[in-house]
């Protein structure tokens, strides 16, 4: 027996707490690499579009996700310095 469910419908019967908890499982899992394939991807990139520009420097973002989860390999001045960054582009 086969059972067709659509991603849609799992979304839309998850509260909002669940859907942290699977937003931070698929987090923990991380590939940049994989990430940066889905940016090319327009249904992706087009959900994204205020988030990411699939057209930004593909190096440059591969950097800057390398940083997620690994604020502990910084010093203190160096997580200030992209603080005081990420503050100036987003007020």
């Amino acid at each position: 027996m086969t059972i067709a469910v659509e991603v849609e419908d799992i979304l839309w019967g998850m509260t909002s707490f669940e859907k942290k908890e699977m937003f931070e499982e698929l987090l923990s899992e991380l590939d940049i690499n994989w990430v940066m394939e889905c940016l090319k991807d327009a249904n992706i990139s087009s959900k994204l579009s205020k988030s990411v520009d699939k057209n930004s420097e593909e190096e440059f973002n591969k950097k800057v996700l390398s940083l997620i989860n690994n604020s502990f390999k910084l010093t203190q001045e160096e997580e200030d310095l992209i603080s005081k960054i990420s503050d100036r582009i987003n007020p």
